[in-house]
């Protein structure tokens, strides 16, 4: 139970830190951020991450969008079972990033899905955001049963970092639509930070 205290803690502090300052600065993640109304962000303590992850930035839906969760036991580690949604900093470029998403076996999954629209957004602090569109053409018994339709991958970063959010949906409902309004406007937001010269680079 002491876990599950500590992350409801972070919840509560940073929704108060989100409402002070309209720009949240990640600087361990290399990114700051605007979060949208009806989202909050979620503080996690800094942790070097392997396999070329910098970091992770979950986020809560509120309000209209606030999802039911049963709150059980668990370790700081299940952060993920008391989240919505997480962004994953990657290091490597946003070149390479919408290249495994173009790849026959990236967001077309090999068949399931076909390309329908591309968008590229200017970031204001440099680097650019990706918005791919799939219709699914080639339905699993998966994706019957989650009544999944479309697919939107967003794929954002600069020359040093990346992140790629994959967001499957039935592409008719008034929240999945509220949602991706949501994912655009904060992914857009993202500045990209430059490199510390002083800090110790992990590998």
């Amino acid at each position: 139970m002491t876990a599950l205290f500590l992350i409801l803690v972070w919840m509560n502090a940073n929704e108060a830190h989100a409402t002070q300052e309209d720009r949240i600065r990640k600087e361990h993640c290399h990114v700051s951020f605007i979060t949208p109304a009806l989202t909050q962000y979620v503080e996690l303590p800094d942790n070097i991450y392997f396999g070329g992850i910098v970091c992770y930035l979950p986020f809560l839906f509120t309000g209209a969008l606030k999802q039911k969760r049963v709150e059980l036991p668990g370790t700081v580690e299940d952060w993920r079972r008391f989240t919505d949604f997480v962004v994953t900093i990657e290091r490597g470029p946003l070149t390479e990033a919408v290249a495994k998403v173009e790849a026959p076996d990236g967001g077309a999954q090999s068949g399931l899905f076909e390309l329908t629209s591309k968008s590229r957004t200017e970031l204001t602090g440099g680097g650019d955001l990706y918005t791919l569109n799939f219709k699914a053409i080639r339905r699993t018994e998966n994706m019957r049963l989650l009544i999944v339709h479309a697919l939107t991958i967003y794929v954002f970063g600069n020359g040093t970092y990346s992140a790629t959010f994959y967001d499957y949906s039935s592409g008719k409902t008034r929240t999945e639509i509220r949602k991706q309004r949501i994912y655009q406007e904060l992914f857009s937001s993202f500045n990209f930070l430059p490199e510390r010269l002083d800090k110790t680079t992990h590998h």
